[in-house]
């Protein structure tokens, strides 16, 4: 019983990696200035390549995402995935680790894939992952009324609660 299941699921995570985004134009990105972070909101279907190449283009997001090479990226920034638009984060497309700095992270409110990667909080200062027992706020992953979201041969670790911290259970 637990073979058929279990290629059950795979079947699922297959036909979910198999579909490709439907459009990649510049204009289905924006930008949200508000608050203490910025948010990129994806209004359409769209790739980890294309947000970066996207967000590099503007002057006043070039330092969003930072590229440090060999698939890993630094994220000072909140991405929103908006209803019915999906964001695929691939090892495919060369991703290997997403560095989250801060109270950041990603918020799906329609389809995420991630697919063989590393999502984790970032300390710029110590050049490591939050380690902190989430005594101060570190990054996140959200889903708000989510559509679809399918985790494929990643890890998640050293995340914590958005816009706070999380209390001690004694």
């Amino acid at each position: 019983m637990g073979v058929p299941a279990t290629l059950a699921l795979a079947s699922f995570s297959f036909a979910l990696l198999q579909q490709q985004p439907k459009a990649a134009y510049a204009d289905c990105f924006f930008f949200d200035e508000g608050a203490d972070t910025i948010t990129i909101i994806v209004t359409c279907d769209t790739t980890w390549p294309h947000l970066t190449d996207h967000a590099s283009d503007d002057e006043r997001t070039d330092d969003l995402i930072e590229d440090e090479g060999n698939g890993e990226y630094i994220i000072r920034a909140v991405i929103e995935v908006e209803d019915g638009d999906r964001l695929t984060i691939s090892e495919d497309d060369g991703v290997s680790w997403l560095k989250f700095v801060g109270d950041t992270g990603v918020i799906v409110n329609g389809y995420a894939d991630l697919v063989g990667i590393k999502y984790t909080s970032w300390d710029e200062s110590n050049d490591s992952v939050v380690d902190n027992g989430g005594s101060e706020p570190r990054a996140w992953f959200r889903g708000r009324n989510v559509e679809g979201v399918s985790i494929v041969d990643s890890e998640m670790s050293y995340l914590g609660i958005e816009g706070g911290t999380a209390q001690n259970a004694e």
